[in-house]
């Protein structure tokens, strides 16, 4: 049980993660463009 929690909780920080690094590179492109 707790093990199952532990290893969705990491999916959901790599998700974080992703998401946040995908915003930042959109976000620079962006700036760059501009």
């Amino acid at each position: 049980m707790g093990w199952t929690m532990t290893l969705k909780d990491d999916f959901g920080v790599i998700a974080c993660t992703r998401q946040a690094g995908n915003f930042l590179i959109f976000f620079l492109a962006l700036s760059s463009f501009s």
